[in-house]
């Protein structure tokens, strides 16, 4: 497990950009198979379009994840 949020759920794009990189970074090594994550930030974001620019480098990462076959699972709310 990757815990990006502090003990009261608060975190930013920034951290959560950095789980996904260091699942990049050791996702042979430990076999990681999935990231599923539960995040939300109280705003509804229904097209890529809708957030603009790429906090945290996010955006990018997942695509990373899904060229190396590593399902990305987001749950927001």
């Amino acid at each position: 497990m990757v815990k990006v949020l502090n003990n009261a759920g608060v975190g930013s794009s920034t951290a959560i950009g950095n789980g996904l990189q260091w699942v990049i970074d050791n996702y042979a090594a430990l076999n990681i198979r999935v990231v599923n994550m539960s995040i939300g930030n109280g705003q509804n974001y229904l097209r890529h379009e809708d957030y603009p620019g790429d906090p945290g480098g996010v955006r990018a990462k997942i695509q990373t994840l899904r060229a190396a076959n590593i399902p990305v699972v987001v749950a927001a709310g």
